[in-house]
């Protein structure tokens, strides 16, 4: 009986989480959808004749198709090279010993902590000398030094869980220190580059002050061209929905299509396998 009860308590909880988690996502939608007329209409209208005005004056009709474009290079450009410079970090910190080893680690995970606006404008200044502003390179640079701080910090802890033995035999058999790399360490610890990679991605996909600072149309990315529907006297709330929806989109995918290496990375078998 007790457990009867508990089960039904359990599902009433996730069922809750969900609907506190979703609604903004659905209302947010719907508003997309929503004529302009019934938009602001009090108390809402939950039944209206859809519209695709706002995706069309967006996306297609509009430059924003260009801007997601734009968060795809920079935050795919930052995940990868976050990943191949916080693996060899962290395999570096891992498995060599030097001097002042532990200081140099938490020097870099101090970094992580340091307000992204501290370094905004030093970098702002620098980055307008030598001419690289509105790039992509400008703004992957500005996400790089906070995110590959945290790829090295995660992937430290993740290849501290790879037992010595196995790279050691390796070597044994023929390896280079490299060869262990590549044919050992780098297949066992998929599934935690795989769910350091979403993590690195996530951050440089909604970050908004580097984007803002460093990019003026070329290389905008849509958390900075959103704001852009701030007007003097109105405000396009429906095009605000209709780019926030989409914008969505590409997290869920990668959520979805990883999720099982994401649970895996975070578990002792995803550590050890």
């Amino acid at each position: 009986m007790f457990k009867s009860i508990k089960k039904y308590i359990d599902l009433w909880i996730i069922v809750l989480t969900l609907v506190i988690i979703l609604f903004p996502v659905i209302w947010t939608f719907f508003l997309s959808i929503k004529p302009i007329w019934v938009a602001f209409l009090s108390p809402p209208r939950l039944f209206f004749t859809p519209t695709f005005h706002a995706y069309w004056s967006t996306f297609i009709s509009g430059p924003y198709s260009m801007y997601l474009l734009n968060s795809l290079i920079i935050a795919g450009s930052t995940s990868v090279i976050s990943l191949i410079l916080g693996s060899l970090a962290a395999y570096g910190f891992v498995r060599f010993k030097f001097s002042g080893q532990r200081m140099l680690l938490f020097w870099i995970l101090a970094n992580r902590m340091i307000p992204p606006i501290v370094i905004a404008l030093p970098m702002y200044i620098m980055m307008a000398r030598i001419r690289i502003l509105d790039t992509y390179l400008a703004v992957i640079l500005g996400h790089l030094t906070y995110i590959l701080p945290f790829s090295i910090w995660m992937m430290s802890g993740f290849l501290q869980g790879i037992p010595l033995e196995m790279e050691e035999a390796a070597l044994i058999d023929g390896c280079s220190q490299f060869g262990a790399l590549v044919r050992i360490i780098i297949p066992i610890s998929r599934n935690s580059l795989f769910a350091t990679g979403i993590f690195c991605f996530a951050f440089s996909w909604n970050e908004f002050l580097f984007a803002l600072l460093f990019t003026l149309y070329k290389a905008k990315p849509i958390p900075v061209a959103v704001t852009e529907f701030w007007a003097e006297m109105t405000v396009g709330w429906t095009e605000i929905a209709a780019v926030c929806t989409i914008y969505i989109i590409p997290g869920v995918l990668i959520a979805l299509f990883l999720r099982r290496q994401f649970i895996r990375a975070f578990s002792l078998e995803g550590m050890n396998k």
